[in-house]
């Protein structure tokens, strides 16, 4: 692991981080997502020195590391702000750090014309910060911290202040600075941010980590109700487990599934990639869930078309734009929709 923390703790008069743990591989691109106040930047300032612990450890590559540690430059941080230097040019603004430690001009010069040209910048190296917009800003920041050759990049939400276009750049940007071995553990509240980019995710909620995993285990698999909803996950209900694998939603529906013991009460969540749709009811299928609905709405959206069933509870269902035209289905039909008792995922409240 090149940065591990163990119960991580620090105290404010208003909020408080608790036990934070953490792995993180080499190589690894991490994303720390949670709402506004959940505390994503108080770790990422933790694991960068910029705050001390109250209590708890941090290694870097097998070493603890005291607070008076963190400034050798092998951990970077960009902050959300990006804290260019207003008087200084671009290539000052880079320069910067390395005329710091006092690196030999021709040396600054190199680094900072290769930097510039690999981001992008190289156009804009006389311009001063003012003049710059807020995509090349943030290259500017980036480039400045990249002089100093970090191991490990820490990213305060990178691509908030920057439009649609240039998160697209900026995240294949970002890949590729990781794929050439760069860790980047980056912090944001955007989930569709973080399944673009994140190898591993950890969702934090009220200073707290709440689950931690690949994107296809967080993102499939929520832990918790918090998680779940943060997600945006759809098909999920306030349920009760009955007997013999069957589970009741909000004392209405009843539904297979394969969960029998743990708790009685939680929610139940069925995938939407895991539903098919039938304009006639089935008569062989070996699905033990089996529902009929009306439709009431079709949203088209980046995957084809989301379909809104109403089952006495709502559904939601995607389909490829195939499937739609195939199925000539409009709003108001009776459809019928069917999903395996395995499909069915249980959170226990």
């Amino acid at each position: 692991m090149i940065i591990e923390t163990t119960n991580i703790n620090k105290k404010f008069a208003d909020f408080e981080l608790h036990n934070c743990s953490l792995q993180i591989k080499e190589g690894s691109y991490v994303v720390v997502l949670g709402l506004s106040g959940a505390g994503k930047s108080v770790l990422l300032e933790l694991l960068a020195g910029v705050l001390k612990a109250d209590s708890g450890e941090i290694f870097y590559q097998n070493r603890e590391l005291k607070y008076s540690d963190f400034k050798s430059g092998e951990i970077g941080l960009m902050f959300q702000n990006y804290a260019l230097f207003p008087h200084m040019t671009v290539f000052d603004n880079i320069a910067y750090p390395l005329k710091n430690q006092k690196k030999p001009k021709s040396e600054i010069d190199s680094e900072v014309n290769l930097l510039s040209k690999k981001l992008e910048i190289n156009h804009l190296l006389h311009r001063k910060p003012g003049d710059l917009s807020g995509g090349e800003a943030q290259r500017v920041a980036l480039a400045r911290i990249l002089a100093l050759k970090p191991k490990v990049l820490l990213l305060d939400e990178p691509l908030s202040a920057v439009d649609i276009q240039l998160k697209s750049s900026l995240k294949r940007l970002l890949k590729k600075l990781n794929r050439e071995g760069l860790t980047i553990i980056h912090v944001t509240h955007d989930y569709e941010e973080a399944l673009a980019l994140a190898r591993h995710i950890v969702v934090m909620d009220k200073g707290r980590i709440v689950q931690q995993g690949g994107p296809a285990e967080v993102f499939k698999n929520p832990e918790s109700p918090f998680v779940a909803n943060f997600m945006g996950a759809k098909n999920f209900f306030k349920a009760k487990k009955l007997d013999e694998g069957e589970i009741i939603i909000n004392n209405k529906i009843k539904l297979f599934s394969n969960i029998n013991s743990g708790k009685k009460n939680g929610y139940a969540m069925v995938s939407q990639e895991e539903i098919s749709l039938f304009k006639t009811k089935p008569e062989f299928s070996s699905a033990r869930n089996l529902l009929s609905g009306v439709i009431t709405d079709i949203i088209p959206n980046q995957y084809g078309f989301e379909v809104l069933l109403d089952c006495g509870l709502e559904f939601s269902v995607y389909i490829t734009r195939k499937s739609l035209k195939s199925m000539e289905i409009n709003e108001g039909e009776n459809l019928w929709l069917s999903f395996k008792a395995a499909s069915v995922k249980f959170i226990e409240n």
